[in-house]
């Protein structure tokens, strides 16, 4: 966002120009994305969601429709009508699970606290990163039904319950239990390159 203009009816948002359009368009074309390809767009997409989890600003609309790509081919993320500014270690319980929701959201990307309205935190960003990460290796989002409430059924009955196909992924590791695994004792050194200022 470079700056704002409001008149007597509207507001307008002057934003970046993103020559590339749609992540979904591009996924459309291609079928799906090969390792190194799909990689690049997560490591983006993770960038992003980093960077407005410091803000303390939960996303809650990540799908390939709200990826825009730059002509560089870089992705930035789009539509932050459901973010949410949450403090650290709260979980919040508005919008999801409304009749609304269903209807103008990816309800495929819902995580299962917000389906069971348990509340929800930065985690469900990475949920629905994980259902990404499967969007751009399959094509297809992994939760999918003929309507919503049956899709949040296979949600619920989650990843274990998932048929992943051998070709989706060519060298592929197992990071189930990635919260296990102790944390990098050589951190690197904050980056100062000032890109966020103004933000």
């Amino acid at each position: 966002l470079f700056k704002t203009y409001r008149d007597t009816k509207y507001v307008y948002m002057l934003l970046e120009v993103c020559l590339g359009g749609e992540l979904w368009t591009t996924l459309r074309d291609r079928g799906h994305f090969d390792d190194y390809t799909a990689r690049f767009y997560v490591a983006c997409v993770l960038e992003g969601l980093e960077y407005l989890h410091r803000k303390h600003i939960v996303y809650r609309d990540l799908k390939p429709e709200n990826c825009l790509l730059t002509n560089t081919g870089y992705l930035k993320l789009v539509d932050f009508g459901f973010a949410k500014k949450l403090a650290s270690g709260r979980k919040t319980w508005t919008f999801c699970g409304t009749p609304e929701f269903v209807f103008c959201c990816s309800f495929w990307y819902v995580s299962p606290e917000i389906i069971l309205n348990k509340g929800h935190d930065q985690a469900a960003d990475y949920w629905a990163l994980g259902i990404y990460i499967c969007e751009l290796m399959l094509g297809r989002p992994p939760f999918q039904a003929s309507d919503p409430m049956k899709t949040y059924t296979l949600i619920l009955k989650g990843v274990d319950a998932l048929e992943i196909p051998n070709r989706c992924v060519s060298n592929p590791a197992d990071v189930t239990n990635f919260d296990n695994y102790p944390p990098d004792q050589d951190v690197p050194p904050d980056e100062f390159s000032g890109w966020d200022e103004g933000f």
